[in-house]
């Protein structure tokens, strides 16, 4: 566990610490005034990370996701496009959780070509670990990642550019 930031919402950064001052290992960290508190348990403490909005994927491996953090526009052609955030800073890796799941527009499994969506223009075609990371490595595909209480990436789901 450990503190998290996210780009969502057009940049707005949110920021989510877990379990704070355990988080990193360790005793509880020092409080605001500079002195060491006690902490209640991480159970109690810990919350889910909200999701990473628009992230742009570089790699999918058995164990991490790396992404940039991006921002939705609208093209001089007039449709939606990602563009990635500049700096280290909009630069992440997460681990991801033993039962995440991955989702395409299509290309995984059986269906080849037809595109599913849900509501929000995200990808609702299952895909295996490695189906998603063949499609995603050496590309960069723009997502929603979502994570579980314990900063672990537990969806994945690709956004749909036509």
């Amino acid at each position: 566990m450990h503190s998290v930031t996210r780009t969502v919402f057009g940049g707005l950064a949110v920021a989510a610490t877990l379990a704070a001052g355990t988080a990193c290992g360790g005793g509880p960290g020092p409080a605001l005034g500079g002195t060491a508190a006690a902490r209640p348990p991480a159970a109690a403490t810990a919350a889910t990370p909200p999701p990473a909005e628009v992230a742009l994927i570089d790699r999918v491996d058995r164990g991490t996701v790396s992404w940039t953090d991006g921002t939705l526009v609208i093209s001089k052609l007039g449709d939606q496009v990602s563009e990635a955030l500049p700096g280290a800073g909009h630069k992440h890796t997460a681990a991801l959780a033993v039962d995440a799941v991955f989702f395409a527009p299509s290309n995984c499994g059986a269906n080849q070509g037809e595109v599913h969506l849900d509501s929000h223009g995200l990808g609702t075609v299952a895909c295996t670990r490695e189906e998603f990371a063949g499609l995603v490595n050496g590309t960069s595909w723009d997502a929603k990642i979502f994570f579980n209480a314990s900063g672990e990436a537990s969806k994945i789901a690709e956004r749909y550019h036509p």
